[in-house]
C-alpha cells in the first residue's frame, strides 16, 4: 500500500476517481458516489507531505468544483462523507501555487451554510431514519474547520502562498484573493458557528473528546485572532462553560493526549479572565503553577475539602475559578456547601495583609453570593463573616469591589456591612452606569437592579448622602434616575410616599450642607439637591412646607453674582414655592431688616422666550409666573421693576403684548410630549386666566377669540385618546376653556370640535383619572 503513494500512483488514481465522480454527481446512485468520496477522502489524508498529489491545475480546479458542488449534496450519508473528504483536502500540500483562495472561500461558506440546514433540519432526518448523526455532522465540521485554521496558518508561515501571483507587491486586494481574506472567513465560521456547535455537543454529553475538540477551536481561533477570541472566551464563561470545561478536564487526568490540549488552552482562558478585571496587574503566577493541579470537580470540591486540604496555590486557583463561575450566574454549589468551602478557605486569609487585591476581591464577592442566596447567612458569626469585615474594613472598596447584584445588595442586607461600605459600593455603582456609554443594555439593567432598592428608606438616604461627595457627571446621573423612576411609577398612592419620603430626607441633607463649616455648598453639588427637591414637590406648591423658607433663607445668603445659572434656575423653583404661601404667613418669617440676613436675588422674567424655548429652563420659569398671578404679582420678599406699563394693573410688569405672546408660547407647550412641561404649561394658562379676569376681561375675551385654540384643543384631544397619560392635564385645559368660553367662541354647539369633545369625554370612565370633580364638570356643561 505504501508504494501506491511512494510511486505516485495515487496521482494517477485521484484523477480517475475525481473523474468518475463528476460523472456520478449527475445521477442518483448514492451509495456509489459515498464510496468514492470515501475513498478520496483517504487518499487525501494519506498523501505524504513531501509527495504533491496534484501536478496541474486542471486536475486541481477539477477536484474544487465536485468538492463545491457535494458539499451542499441532500443525501446526509453523502454530505457527511463529502464533510469528511474537504477535512482531509484543507492541507497545504494539496494547493498548487496561486493558492485557490476564491474556490476554498467558496468551499468553506456552502458548506457551514449546508451544515446550518442540516442541523435545523434534525428531526426531519430522525423521522427519514437516517443513519447519519447531527452530532456526528457537527463533528466532522468542526474538525474541518480545525484544518482550514491550520491551512490559513501554514500558508501564512510560507512566503510562497501568503500573496496571490497575480496581485503586485504592494496592491490592495479587492478580490478577496488572498490568505488574510480567506483567514477572515475562517475567523467568522470559527466564532459564529464552529464553537457555538461544539458546545452544543458538550450540552447533549460531557465528552472528553468534543471538550478537546471545543479546545483545539479554541486554540486555532487565538493563533488566527486574537480579539476575537477573547470576546468568544468572555461569551463562554457567561454561558457557564468555565465549570463544565473543569470538570470535563479532571476527568482526562490518565489522557496525556487530551491534556496537551485542555490545559493550554484552559490556561488562556483565565489568563483572558485575570486580564479583563486587571488590566494593569501581571498576571499571578499561582495560577499559571496551579492549573496542573485542577483534579477536583468544581461541584465537589466542598466533599474533597471534607477529608482533604489544599495547597495555597490550589485554593487560590478553585476560588478564582468559583468566584468567575458565580460572576455569571453559574451557581454550582448549593448554599451549605459554599459556606463550608468560604469557611474553609478563610483559614488560608488570616493576614489580609499578605492577600493579594484579586484575593480579596473573589473572597468578598463569593460571600456577598453566598448572602443573597439565603437569608440564613446574615449576621451569623462564621469564620468567613470574620474574614468579609476584615477584608472591607482594612482596605479600599476599590480593591475588592465587583460590579454584579449580589455585592449591591449584599451591601444593604446587614446594617454592619452597610455602615462598612455601603456608600462607597453605590458610588461605584453609579460610577460605573455614568460611564457606560454604548451599552445601552447592561446600562439598563444596572439602573433596573438600582430601581429594585428605591423602596428601601435607608437605601435612598444614603444615595442621598453619596450626591455630596460626587462628581457633577454622577450626581446629575442621580437626578436623572429619580425623575424618570417618579415618571414610570403608576400607583398614586405609592408615588406620593415616595415623594414626601424622597423630599423629607433631601430638605435634611441641603439644611446639614448649608451647617457644614469644613465645606462649600457649591462643592457637595448643592444644586442637585435643590433640584431634587423642587422635583418633589412641582406638581403642587402648596403642600410645600414650612422648612422651604429656612432653606431659602440659606440659599440667599450663600447666593452671589458668581454662582452659576443651574443654581439660580433651582432657587426660582424655591422661591415660586415661597410665594405660594399666604403673604401674612411670609411676613411673620421674615427676619428683622435691619439684621441684614436676607440677600436680594435678581432674575429677570421678561421677555418670555428667552426662557421658554429652552427646556432647561421652562419649568422653574413658569411655576415662578403662576406662584405670580396667583398673588397677584405682590409679595413681601419679592420686588418687580418695570411695573406700571399695565394700565388695568401697575403692580402687573407686563403689556398687553407680553400676555399674548406669553399666551402662543404656553399654547405651543401643551403640545410637548414631556408631561411635567404640559402640565406646568396649563397650570399657568389657568393661573393667567384667573389673573386677567380680575383685571381685564377684555382681554381675556381678546385671547379666546385666537383661532389657534381650537386647532390646539383638537390636536391634544386626539393626542391624548391615544395615550392617556397625559388625561388629567387636557381635562384641567379643558375645564379652564370652558370656564371662560361663556358665549361659547371656541366650543360652538355642533361644530367638529365640539362633537370631538363629547365623544372623547364618553370614552372615559369616571374609574379612568384620579381629578373626578373636573371630569363631572365637563360634562355637564357639553352634554
Amino acid at each position: 500500500m505504501e508504494q501506491f503513494y511512494s510511486r505516485n500512483h495515487s496521482v494517477y488514481g485521484i484523477e480517475v476517481l475525481l473523474k468518475t465522480l463528476h460523472t456520478l454527481k449527475t445521477m442518483n446512485h448514492y451509495v456509489l458516489t459515498k464510496k468514492i468520496i470515501e475513498i478520496i477522502g483517504i487518499i487525501f489524508d494519506r498523501q505524504p507531505s513531501k509527495s504533491p498529489l496534484f501536478v496541474n491545475s486542471t486536475t486541481l480546479k477539477l477536484c474544487l468544483d465536485i468538492i463545491i458542488s457535494i458539499v451542499e449534496h441532500s443525501h446526509p450519508g453523502v454530505f457527511a462523507a463529502a464533510l469528511e473528504m474537504t477535512k482531509a483536502f484543507l492541507r497545504k500540500e494539496h494547493m498548487l501555487r496561486p493558492v485557490p483562495v476564491s474556490d476554498l472561500k467558496t468551499i468553506l461558506q456552502k458548506m457551514i451554510g449546508k451544515v446550518q440546514i442540516f442541523v435545523c433540519e434534525t428531526e426531519l432526518f430522525e423521522k427519514q431514519k437516517s443513519k447519519t448523526k447531527v452530532s456526528d455532522v457537527s463533528s466532522v465540521f468542526c474538525e474541518a474547520m480545525l484544518a482550514a485554521s491550520r491551512l490559513v496558518m501554514d500558508c501564512k508561515r510560507d512566503p510562497s502562498t501568503c500573496m496571490s501571483a497575480f496581485l503586485a507587491p504592494d496592491a490592495v486586494d479587492n478580490n478577496g484573493s488572498t490568505i488574510e481574506s480567506l483567514g477572515e472567513l475562517v475567523v467568522t465560521i470559527l466564532s459564529q458557528n464552529s464553537i457555538s456547535l461544539a458546545v452544543s455537543l458538550l450540552d447533549n454529553k460531557d465528552s472528553p473528546d468534543h471538550c478537546c475538540l471545543l479546545f483545539q477551536l479554541l486554540s486555532s481561533l487565538q493563533q488566527l485572532d486574537q480579539i476575537e477570541h477573547k470576546n468568544i472566551v468572555s461569551q463562554l464563561t457567561c454561558g457557564g462553560m468555565l465549570s463544565k470545561a473543569v470538570n470535563i478536564r479532571c476527568s482526562l487526568r490518565d489522557c496525556h493526549t487530551n491534556l496537551q490540549h485542555a490545559d493550554p488552552c484552559l490556561l488562556t482562558w483565565c489568563l483572558l479572565l485575570y486580564q479583563e478585571e486587571n488590566k494593569d496587574d501581571p498576571c499571578p503566577g499561582e495560577l499559571e503553577i496551579s492549573i496542573d493541579n485542577i483534579f477536583v470537580r468544581l461541584d465537589e470540591v466542598a466533599n474533597y475539602l471534607t477529608h482533604s486540604c489544599m495547597s495555597k496555590d490550589t485554593v487560590f486557583l478553585y476560588s478564582f475559578l468559583l468566584y468567575h463561575c458565580y460572576k455569571n450566574d453559574d451557581l454550582i454549589l448549593p448554599c451549605d456547601e459554599l459556606m463550608f468551602v468560604l469557611d474553609t478557605f478563610s483559614k488560608d486569609y488570616d493576614n489580609a495583609s499578605e492577600l493579594s487585591p484579586f484575593v480579596k476581591k473573589q473572597f468578598v464577592f463569593l460571600w456577598a453570593m453566598l448572602t443573597c442566596m439565603t437569608e440564613n447567612v446574615v449576621g451569623l458569626p462564621t469564620k468567613g463573616l470574620q474574614t468579609v469585615v476584615k477584608l472591607i474594613d482594612s482596605c479600599p472598596s476599590s480593591v475588592w469591589y465587583t460590579h454584579h447584584p449580589a455585592v449591591l445588595n449584599w451591601s444593604f442586607k446587614d446594617s454592619r456591612i452597610t455602615k462598612i461600605c455601603g456608600q462607597n459600593v453605590l458610588s461605584h455603582w453609579l460610577n460605573v452606569i455614568s460611564l457606560k456609554d454604548g451599552n445601552h443594555h447592561d446600562v439598563d439593567t444596572d439602573i433596573t437592579i438600582l430601581y429594585h432598592m428605591f423602596t428601601d428608606e435607608d437605601f435612598i438616604s444614603i444615595l442621598l448622602a453619596c450626591i455630596s461627595r460626587m462628581n457633577g457627571r454622577t450626581a446629575k446621573l442621580v437626578l436623572e434616575l429619580f425623575e424618570n423612576y417618579i415618571l414610570q411609577m403608576t400607583d398614586s398612592d405609592e408615588k406620593g410616599v415616595f415623594l414626601l419620603t424622597l423630599s423629607a430626607i433631601t430638605e435634611d441633607k441641603i439644611v446639614e450642607i448649608f451647617l457644614n463649616a469644613e465645606q462649600k455648598p457649591e462643592d457637595m453639588n448643592i444644586e442637585v439637591y435643590i433640584q431634587i427637591l423642587m422635583m418633589c414637590n412641582s406638581r403642587n406648591t402648596e403642600d410645600i412646607s414650612s422648612s422651604f423658607l429656612k432653606i431659602l433663607y440659606h440659599i440667599t445668603s450663600w447666593l452671589d453674582d458668581d454662582k452659576e445659572e443651574p443654581t439660580i434656575l433651582s432657587c426660582l423653583q424655591l422661591l415660586s414655592g415661597a410665594m405660594s404661601y399666604h403673604p401674612a404667613r411670609v411676613h411673620t418669617t421674615q427676619v428683622i431688616k435691619q439684621r441684614h440676613v436676607v440677600m436680594t436675588v435678581e432674575l429677570t422674567i421678561n421677555p418670555v422666550g428667552e426662557f421658554v424655548q429652552n427646556i432647561n429652563t421652562v419649568t422653574p420659569y413658569l411655576q415662578v409666573l403662576s406662584a405670580l398671578f396667583q398673588v397677584d404679582f405682590t409679595c413681601p420678599i419679592v420686588s418687580l421693576k418695570n411695573t406700571g406699563r399695565y394700565p388695568q394693573h401697575m403692580a402687573c410688569p407686563f403689556t398687553t403684548k407680553d400676555f399674548k405672546v406669553l399666551f402662543i408660547y404656553l399654547q405651543q407647550l401643551v403640545l410637548q410630549d414631556i408631561n411635567d412641561v404640559k402640565s406646568t404649561a396649563v397650570q399657568c394658562i389657568e393661573d393667567m386666566f384667573r389673573y386677567l379676569k380680575k383685571h381685564s376681561f377684555k382681554l381675556v375675551s381678546d385671547l379666546l377669540k385666537c383661532s389657534w385654540n381650537s386647532i390646539l384643543l383638537e390636536v391634544l384631544i386626539t393626542i391624548t385618546a391615544s395615550d392617556l397619560s397625559s388625561l388629567q392635564t387636557t381635562l384641567q385645559l379643558i375645564d379652564v376653556v370652558l370656564e371662560l368660553d361663556q358665549n361659547e367662541t371656541i366650543f360652538k354647539k355642533n361644530s367638529n370640535l365640539h362633537q370631538h369633545l363629547v365623544d372623547f369625554i364618553k370614552c372615559i370612565g369616571i374609574e379612568d383619572t384620579t381629578n373626578h370633580a373636573t371630569l363631572s364638570r365637563i360634562r355637564n356643561k357639553i352634554l
